[in-house]
């Protein structure tokens, strides 16, 4: 398999590193709307991201919690219906966030700042235009699970070279307990690890979507350590933190 240029892969990092910087932004403004009283009197100014969906259609991505019952968290809401009223937008989610879905047309008059005013607090909001970034994780999707459990997960190899590469299959019932599509994520064994991704989907594939049938990459590594697990054609695995870790049960 021909390895990516060096160039490609520094560029991914930055992507990558880039975005996971711009959500950690929001979800701590989340989690400080959250906890109203602490917010009052030091809430200023808060981010949104402009992101685009699997069917690359723009949406404003707030840290306000989706069905936020307090005080604060519903003045700031009722401050965005208003300030957002002109470019007629509609009311979606996005990881337990509100979201609002605009035009293309929309998003090119929307402004890179703008003020509000939520009840007591007059609030500027600065939006951050992520989409050159590929649409990292822009689907919303979140993989399924909780840390300790377990499932199977089918061996296999490409038909392509008598060797093939090797790779874990993931069937349907499956498939929504790992991360979207080409999204990283560790795959722990002995005193090892690899990172890897889900790969094989449809052309066009934004990053983060629940798509893709197998994970190859790295996948190697472990054959060597454990070519019993290929012979049985099957492996144990256990999530260790939704998403991110995995551990491959070999005793």
């Amino acid at each position: 398999m021909a390895s990516k240029p060096l160039s490609e892969i520094i560029m991914e990092a930055q992507e990558k590193a880039a975005f996971d910087a711009a959500i950690s932004r929001i979800s701590g403004q989340q989690r400080q709307i959250s906890d109203a009283a602490n917010a009052i009197g030091r809430l200023d100014s808060i981010d949104c991201l402009l992101l685009e969906d699997a069917d690359r259609k723009p949406m404003l991505i707030t840290p306000l919690p989706k069905g936020g019952k307090d005080t604060l968290t519903l003045a700031i809401a009722e401050g965005f219906e208003d300030a957002l009223h002109p470019y007629h937008v509609k009311r979606r989610e996005w990881l337990g966030k509100v979201a609002y879905g605009l035009s293309q047309r929309a998003v090119q008059s929307l402004p890179t700042e703008f003020g509000l005013s939520a009840g007591w607090l007059n609030i500027f909001v600065h939006v951050t235009d992520m989409r050159p970034f590929a649409g990292l994780s822009a689907c919303g999707y979140q993989p399924s699970g909780s840390a300790g459990d377990r499932f199977e997960l089918r061996l296999g190899a490409s038909k392509e070279k008598p060797n093939g590469y090797k790779l874990a299959r993931l069937t349907a019932d499956i498939r929504d307990k790992f991360p979207g599509y080409k999204v990283p994520f560790t795959l722990e064994f002995d005193d090892s690890s690899i990172e890897t991704h889900v790969a094989s989907a449809k052309k066009g594939t934004p990053v983060g979507a629940k798509a893709g049938t197998y994970f190859t990459s790295m996948m190697g590594e472990l054959h060597k350590r454990h070519p019993e697990l290929w012979e049985q054609g099957r492996m144990m695995v256990e999530i260790v933190e939704p998403g991110r870790r995995y551990k491959v049960i070999t005793a």
